[in-house]
């Protein structure tokens, strides 16, 4: 996947494609016949490449071929060093890699879990995203938390008006509720925003990482469960921080509020 140019024009001048067709980006491609000299004896083998592997995979950077036509081309045999094992559905693949290396002790064979080796590598990225994540909790906290100081606030500066509707005949469950209300709104209109803001960075940062590491299985999918929870939580939380104040509101009388200046 990274010998041959991910499109035409695509890529820097220091980058020498090991074929000129075809790119990486087609979706289809014809065989094409190459020769290849092995620099010890000279000799030339043929060769006829048949796909592109993907540039996700670990052996990208270089070729499969059959062992037959290696042992042909090289004047010495080739070990085979690693194999691959699929293990059935349900099985653990941790206990029948521990099994193999008992069994292969004397052999000196060393076993790895695909699965450990791709957690392994993508611990740095999940612990970057864990970080991410926790600055994003700690943004959601402050911001529940300043809308709590703000319905606050707005219950000191507004005792006239408070006492002015209860004295019009507006009950305190009509109060609180529209405090409530008012929070609501602005708790939902950040939540809007900041969902809407989110997807469309997070399609931006696909969309460039596509382009500029040719990833075509990429895909970009959003997790809607997870934003549902955590978009409930919040707003339960910005209800809860907004809670006391107006409870507090509907508790003024209306000669208490009338004399407050």
């Amino acid at each position: 996947g990274n010998m041959v140019s991910r499109s035409e024009g695509s890529d820097p001048e220091d980058f020498d494609p090991w074929l000129e067709e075809p790119f990486y980006k087609d979706e289809k491609m014809s065989a094409v016949d190459v020769e290849v000299r092995e620099r010890r004896t000279g000799a030339v083998v043929q060769l006829k490449v048949i796909g592109v592997l993907d540039r996700i995979l670990e052996n990208s950077q270089t070729m499969i071929v059959s062992k037959s036509i290696l042992d042909d081309a090289i004047p010495f045999p080739v070990p085979i060093t690693h194999y691959r094992f699929r293990v059935a559905e349900g099985v653990d693949a941790k206990g029948v890699a521990r099994s193999m290396e008992a069994s292969f002790l004397e052999h000196g064979m060393d076993t790895d879990v695909l699965e450990e080796k791709l957690e392994k590598e993508a611990a740095a990225a999940k612990t970057f995203f864990r970080l991410f994540i926790g600055f994003m909790a700690l943004g959601l906290l402050v911001g529940v938390a300043a809308l709590g100081v703000v319905s606050t606030r707005a219950v000191v500066e507004r005792r006239q008006q408070i006492g002015v509707l209860r004295a019009i005949g507006y009950r305190r469950r009509m109060i609180q509720l529209s405090f409530l209300l008012e929070s609501s709104f602005i708790a939902l209109l950040g939540i809007l925003i900041g969902t809407t803001l989110g997807i469309v960075l997070g399609w931006q940062a696909y969309s460039d990482i596509k382009e500029d590491e040719g990833l075509e299985t990429l895909r970009f999918s959003i997790p809607w469960i997870q934003i549902g929870v955590i978009l409930a939580v919040t707003y339960a939380a910005s209800l809860l921080a907004t809670y006391l104040p107006a409870r507090h509101a509907s508790r003024i009388y209306p000669a208490e509020a009338l004399r407050y200046e």
